[in-house]
């Protein structure tokens, strides 16, 4: 009987002592699970950068910037409108606008010229200070796991929504750190 009454007395002095403080507010809660708004991806070397959700994998490779192995965004010097000879085919463009920048959207496919992975692509495209940067979704990821044999007949399809959303939502949030318009 002494360990229960002792322990009621100390349930006692400790519901009194947290009722005591006087303050009848409701505590801030902080819900740890909640994931990040987004983290920066900042490029010095062209002055520009984006965020992206949680949870996406970004790899800056020195050549370009792989999103989620899918995703691939490059600065280059030349309009890749103004075709070249073996680069992908063009099959729709349009002008549109990604975060007040006028841009252009390029869709199409590449075929297997030069070892690729024959398959579609969603590119956005924004022209700024004399260079293009270019935010392309590929219908498979960089690393897909395709034999010779389902390579040599394998007709490229669309982009997945998915992932041509996730790039959309990256270039809409492009700003450029330098001063040039």
């Amino acid at each position: 009987m002494r360990k229960s009454s002792l322990l009621l007395i100390a349930v006692l002095l400790l519901s009194g002592c947290s009722l005591s403080t006087g303050d009848d507010s409701t505590p801030d809660v902080t819900d740890v699970d909640t994931p990040p708004a987004g983290s920066i991806y900042t490029n010095d070397t062209y002055n520009f950068q984006f965020t992206y959700p949680p949870g996406v994998q970004v790899n800056d490779t020195g050549d370009g910037v792989w999103i989620n192995n899918q995703i691939l965004v490059v600065v280059v010097s030349a309009n890749p409108e103004d075709a070249l000879g073996g680069g992908m085919v063009i099959e729709s463009a349009e002008d549109i606008t990604v975060n007040g920048q006028p841009a252009r959207r390029l869709r199409g496919f590449i075929g297997s010229i030069g070892g690729n992975i024959p398959q579609g692509y969603d590119s956005i495209v924004i022209p700024h200070n004399l260079l293009y940067f270019i935010f392309t979704a590929y219908e498979l990821p960089m690393n897909a796991p395709l034999d010779d044999a389902t390579l040599a007949v394998r007709q490229p399809g669309p982009v997945p929504p998915e992932i041509a959303g996730l790039m959309e939502t990256i270039a809409n949030s492009v700003e450029f750190t330098d001063s040039a318009g």
